[in-house]
């Protein structure tokens, strides 16, 4: 059976409160509203700082104009272009 029969379309929220264990749709949450979820699982690498290297990397990426860093990641991911939607009145 393919793997996809098990991928459910879920919400970010409610992934979350699934995750958690959580009770997050009792209430509106706003764009202002954060969540951190951290689950460190045996054996897994992770360091507690960004190093040097790192750091400057996701600083030049999330430095980017939205138009250049959507071209990024279109040229590293080879898909075709995307039709022109109503979002691209939002970029500059």
């Amino acid at each position: 059976m393919a793997s996809a029969a098990f991928i459910e379309p879920l919400p970010v929220v409610e992934y979350a409160a699934q995750l958690l264990g959580k009770d997050l749709l009792s209430r509106q949450l706003s764009d202002a509203d954060r969540i951190k979820a951290c689950k460190i699982v045996e054996k897994q690498h992770y360091t507690k700082r960004l190093n040097e290297k790192q750091i400057t990397a996701l600083v030049k990426v999330t430095c980017q104009r939205p138009r250049d860093l959507e071209n990024d990641i279109l040229q590293k991911q080879d898909v075709p272009d995307l039709p022109v939607t109503s979002s691209e009145n939002l970029l500059p």
